[in-house]
């Protein structure tokens, strides 16, 4: 609740709106939020699916390498097994049967979890293996590596217009009217060029989510 010397304040600011304070105004801006949104979260849209599915399109799927870390070093016919081991079982008083669908599955975790620390002296069972990528090429990674292009050549023209008025400045100094003109419009030219990518970034933003 609004204590009363806010509230005054408030009120005084009304009586008089005229000020003469000099107040700290912030500007926060996070650089390229939306592009970088769909690159973080690899967004992209999913209506590609019916030009060739992934089961057919075998020549558009690729392999990578990648580490892969399971749930538990025990397999899926040992965690069967301690499956219908616990079932049989009671524990804490009651029978396994008679717990939740919640607490079943805390029960067995901790099982496997034990059964994999004693028998594998390991939890998890850590890899690194060649894996076929299930999803098409059309739809994984095209998007999302366009998006990356856009944002990096951005990236590049504001670099390059930030040189050019750098080399402005130097020409006004040195009393260079033609160097200066042309600074300025190579500036201006690149600049507008990062502008447009931007509104391209913030439509593909626009395009995914919708």
């Amino acid at each position: 609740m609004m204590n009363c010397v806010h509230l005054k304040h408030l009120i005084g600011k009304i009586d008089c709106p005229d000020r003469e304070e000099e107040p700290n105004i912030y500007h926060l801006d996070v650089g390229a939020m939306y592009p970088n949104i769909i690159l973080t979260n690899r967004l992209q849209p999913l209506w590609t699916r019916r030009r060739a599915p992934p089961a057919t399109s075998t020549r558009l799927r690729t392999a990578a390498s990648a580490r892969w870390s399971g749930p538990s070093a025990a397999n899926m016919s040992e965690y069967n097994q301690l499956s219908l081991q616990i079932a049989a079982e009671t524990i804490g008083g009651k029978h396994f049967l008679d717990y939740d669908q919640k607490e079943k599955a805390k029960h067995v975790a901790k099982r496997v979890k034990d059964y994999s620390h004693k028998v594998y002296k390991a939890l998890k069972e850590t890899t690194v293996e060649d894996r076929e990528d299930t999803v098409c090429m059309r739809e994984n990674p095209f998007y999302v590596n366009t998006v990356k292009n856009f944002r990096n050549r951005r990236y590049d023209y504001k670099k390059i217009s930030k040189r050019w008025k750098g080399d402005a400045k130097k020409a006004e100094k040195a009393g260079h009217s033609l160097t200066l003109k042309h600074a300025n419009d190579m500036s201006l030219m690149y600049n507008s060029l990062q502008v447009a990518h931007k509104c391209i970034l913030n439509s593909f933003y626009g395009y995914v989510t919708r």
